[in-house]
């Protein structure tokens, strides 16, 4: 019996938290300039971020200040996990249709990979996070 009143307890505490804590969507902005344009992703040096829990990002929107320029790309990533790339004279890019986990208490690890000479800078990066249960 203790067993059974053990995972109904499990079971409540999992619903109270989803409930109090938020089983929807949140955003983060990042905002950042000034990264290496060799053509390989390269750390965005940002504060740290992190979510005690685990999560996977759903959407991402980017903005930039500059557009990459004729024949240039700025792709952005975290961790190795490619997000959306800006072309030309773009300055906007977006994906709405992502799945990429994060395990909770990670840090949240932004990448731009810029063509060799390419002109992007000022870049506002919004993410959108689902909690995954």
């Amino acid at each position: 019996m203790a067993g059974i009143a053990t995972k109904n307890i499990d079971d409540i505490y999992n619903l109270l938290n989803q409930l109090l804590v938020g089983a929807g969507q949140f955003a983060i902005n990042f905002a950042f300039t000034g990264w290496t344009k060799n053509g390989t992703a390269q750390t965005i040096v940002l504060p740290q971020n992190e979510v005690a829990y685990a999560h996977k990002i759903v959407r991402a929107y980017a903005s930039l200040g500059t557009a990459p320029g004729t024949d240039k790309t700025l792709t952005l990533y975290v961790g190795s996990n490619e997000l959306l790339s800006i072309s030309g004279a773009g300055t906007y890019g977006e994906a709405e249709n992502l799945n990429v986990p994060i395990q909770a208490n990670t840090d949240i690890v932004i990448k731009a990979a810029e063509t060799t000479g390419g002109a992007a800078a000022n870049c506002n990066l919004t993410l959108w996070f689902e909690r995954v249960f």
